[in-house]
């Protein structure tokens, strides 16, 4: 299935889990943006920045186009964006750091 129409619930991520790693990432330190980076490694180097920015910093696609000039549909980001989220998910669970689920 492609990217764009993949769920949280073909991630194996409930909406409690995806609201709990937003907040992680939205009041991530440094230490914890480097945990962000290595799990978002398995994304498209193209995409990763911006995946980056849009957990990190809440920015919504809409207003990163207007900053910068990207090459992905609204559908397309929202599909990465999920991958990215269920990314950081296992990384959290390889390394026991999903035990407040």
């Amino acid at each position: 299935m492609r990217t764009r129409y993949m769920s949280y619930a073909d991630y194996g991520i409930t909406n409690e889990e995806k609201e709990h790693i937003l907040d992680f990432c939205r009041n991530a330190n440094e230490v914890e943006i480097k945990i962000i980076d290595d799990a978002l490694s398995e994304l498209n180097e193209y995409i990763r920045p911006y995946i980056k920015r849009s957990l990190v910093e809440g920015i919504s696609y809409d207003r990163i186009v207007v900053k910068d000039e990207i090459y992905l549909s609204k559908e397309d980001f929202y599909g990465w964006r999920r991958k990215g989220i269920a990314a950081i998910s296992r990384w959290m669970i390889w390394n026991r750091l999903s035990d407040a689920w």
